[in-house]
């Protein structure tokens, strides 16, 4: 946020994810960052030279975190079908990629980051084949943390997907980009001669990884002569399963696969309304969570995705996993996210010192102890957006 100037808002209630939720609650902003958070009386009754703004009729909560979003293909939404084969609907996506241009990238890009705005995300985890999301960066409020996708089975082409991969992460230095990754998209789409310099770039700088791994049992129909049973494995075996990596979906892991991303401290993102689009079998949420294995939420991109709405994300993982709380859930799209990013106490939460990205939706009447449920509940628009200390979205008059 620009200047010195403080801000005092105010709102019905603060979900912090940092305890306890907080009735008739404010929260103080000076610059980019958090300054004091609690119930309205105590906090006024200090002295502070703030502008006011007033919430009333909202719940304040932590900007949300989308932990896995390709937002190239924005401009695919309800173009392909599931159908009866996750292989048919690669292959047909991999048809519809070349027809788009780079201008039909850009275009999708900014149009993406406009939805996660109105809906409320803060933060996205931005999986990026055509590397458009490097110049939209520049454009939009949202942070970005940016995973440069490197893919193909061509082992002469290698060498010069990662000098693109490079060139794309050296010019991704906006302001507002919170991390800068690599995403070798699948065991099965990346050459061995890739996967080799991928192990030597990632040796030489080390970063975080985001990979999608044992999404589907029809992978080997689109690679043949890749056993989609065994990827953590061939990852590990490259020690590409760390603390640093994020491996994408995991729908179909075997206890042996749990086994290692969670003595290796791998996170995995889960995207609900993917998931559904694609009717996979039940995501294994219990059995990551026993195992220890930290748990985000993302949307996946518009191609397989009705919306790019991170609470929607919350409200179908809930309705599939009743044994997790709305507490739970929004965890997995705040403070767990941060976690992976680096950002632990800065991001995903309303405390001192974090950043200033905060939304308000809503409050319906509901015992406070039921705060959480009923901004889960909240189906559309979010009316009031703020990222880094600026107000990016309020309530239309």
């Amino acid at each position: 946020m620009s200047g010195s100037r403080s801000l005092l808002i105010r709102a019905d209630r603060a979900v912090t994810l940092d305890g306890p939720p907080l009735n008739r609650a404010a929260v103080v902003v000076g610059g980019d960052a958090i300054a004091a958070v609690g119930p309205s009386a105590q906090i006024e009754a200090r002295s502070w030279d703030a502008e006011t703004i007033d919430l009333s009729g909202l719940t304040l909560l932590p900007g949300l975190i989308n932990a896995h979003c390709h937002l190239d293909y924005t401009c695919l939404r309800g173009e392909l079908a599931a159908g009866d084969s996750f292989a048919k609907w690669a292959w047909a996506i991999i048809s519809a990629k070349r027809r788009l241009q780079r201008a039909d990238y850009e275009a999708s890009v900014r149009s993406g980051l406009d939805e996660l705005v109105r809906t409320g995300t803060t933060t996205v985890f931005e999986v990026s084949s055509s590397y458009a999301i490097v110049r939209a960066a520049r454009e939009t409020p949202v942070r970005i943390a940016f995973f440069g996708e490197v893919l193909g089975l061509n082992p002469f082409a290698a060498g010069r997907r990662m000098r693109r991969f490079r060139q794309a992460v050296a010019a991704a230095t906006s302001e507002n980009v919170v991390g800068r990754g690599m995403a070798p998209h699948a065991v099965y789409s990346v050459s061995k001669r890739l996967m080799k310099l991928i192990g030597r770039e990632l040796k030489r700088r080390p970063m975080p990884i985001t990979v999608h791994l044992l999404e589907s049992l029809d992978e080997p129909r689109i690679n043949p002569w890749f056993d989609a049973r065994h990827a953590v494995k061939i990852l590990d075996r490259r020690d590409l399963v760390s603390r640093s990596l994020l491996g994408v979906h995991v729908n179909y892991p075997g206890d042996d696969d749990v086994a290692i991303l969670a003595a290796r401290g791998a996170f995995v993102v889960h995207c609900p309304g993917s998931h559904r689009f694609f009717g996979y079998d039940p995501f294994p949420a219990e059995r990551l969570r026993s195992a220890g294995v930290p748990i985000c939420l993302g949307t996946d991109s518009a191609a397989s995705n009705e919306r790019l709405d991170m609470l929607r994300e919350v409200r179908l993982f809930l309705e599939a996993h009743p044994a997790f709380t709305p507490d739970e859930a929004l965890h997995m799209a705040t403070t767990t996210p941060a976690r992976f990013l680096g950002f632990d106490g800065r991001l995903g939460v309303l405390k001192p010192g974090a950043l200033a990205d905060l939304i308000a939706v809503p409050t319906p009447p509901c015992p406070i102890e039921k705060t959480c449920a009923s901004v889960v509940e909240h189906d559309g628009e979010v009316p009031w957006v703020m990222i880094g200390g600026e107000v990016v979205r309020r309530p239309e008059p």
